[in-house]
């Protein structure tokens, strides 16, 4: 273990985070239309990582709510992966502060969860 550093599957994970809040910032970009008909057709890997992304955006409404307005809110807290596209562009936005903290919080669970198996 090196310290500071973490672990090469939470670090994918949040690049995984970030490339989907980057999709579905840019209404323009082509991945957007794929993720979105993925997420209808139950893909399970999309699934898997907008599962992620809705993780980040609670913490991110739990921790800077006043960044995001009530609809989007809303959406977040009700947990339709499907919604996620409808956010407004400011849930998508995040800062190098938000994603270090939020990546120290999954660091940390994924060594409770060692911990604990």
């Amino acid at each position: 273990v090196i310290l500071g550093v973490p672990p090469l599957q939470v670090f994918a994970r949040i690049v995984a985070i970030k490339h989907y809040l980057k999709v579905f910032s840019d209404t323009q970009d082509i991945h957007q239309i794929f993720v979105i008909s993925q997420l209808l057709e139950r893909n399970s890997t999309i699934q898997y990582h907008l599962r992620d992304v809705l993780k980040f955006l609670k913490w991110k409404s739990g921790h800077f709510s006043r960044m995001m307005n009530k609809a989007d809110l809303n959406i977040i807290t009700g947990g339709d992966l499907t919604l996620l596209p409808q956010l407004s562009q400011e849930a998508y936005k995040y800062t190098r502060g938000m994603v270090e903290m939020f990546t120290e919080e999954i660091w940390q669970e994924s060594i409770n969860n060692q911990l604990t198996t």
